[in-house]
């Protein structure tokens, strides 16, 4: 188990592949900006998240590039969710957010709508929580989600996330005020279900 401050962020510079029955989770490559472009041009992709819609391929390298900077730096703490079947990069799971003083994160997701409703959300949040917990040390995860996002809610009401009341808050998204929600689940809760 890592569970120092230092070693979890350097432990992301050469993020660790991961892998479950059906994706395997690795570093986001440059060579994934089609496939992350097809999804991410989607408005349905973001319609619950804070990014806009990816306006052009040339968008999407150059942000690709720049994850690639953050890596090396220890500051992005997300994987690509590759379908093994298809060879796909089918969107990312991972820590939004790693806080070392309190050894607690903040977890996100996002899939393609083309493989919603398969289970690889679950399938991928377990792997990430598995390590978070197992090998980072991690004691806390947290989850936020707009209010309005039934599957996202559903995913972590799986995992036995539960909703943290103290700590809503609202956001601006498209010109509307959303409800923003905290979910979080302590370590000794996961089960791994």
């Amino acid at each position: 188990m890592i569970s120092d401050a230092n070693s979890i962020r350097k432990s992301f510079r050469h993020i660790p592949q991961l892998e479950t029955d059906r994706l395997i989770l690795r570093k986001i490559l440059v060579s994934d900006a089609r496939d992350m472009y097809e999804y991410s041009k989607n408005p349905e992709t973001s319609r619950y998240l804070l990014w806009d819609p990816h306006p052009s391929l040339f968008y999407t390298r150059f942000f690709i590039r720049h994850l690639q900077r953050k890596y090396a730096k220890g500051q992005f703490f997300d994987w690509a969710l590759i379908e093994k079947q298809s060879k796909k990069m089918i969107g990312t799971c991972g820590f939004t957010e790693i806080y070392e003083d309190s050894l607690s994160c903040e977890v996100g997701y996002v899939l393609s709508p083309r493989f919603h409703r398969r289970g690889l959300a679950p399938e991928a949040l377990r792997c990430v929580l598995q390590y978070g917990f197992e090998t980072l040390g991690l004691k806390k995860a947290s989850g936020r989600i707009m209010a309005d996002n039934a599957a996202s809610r559903k995913v972590l009401l799986r995992f036995g996330f539960w909703e943290d009341a103290t700590r809503d808050e609202e956001i601006l998204k498209n010109g509307k005020m959303q409800k923003i929600q905290t979910y979080s689940l302590l370590r000794e809760e996961f089960s791994g279900r």
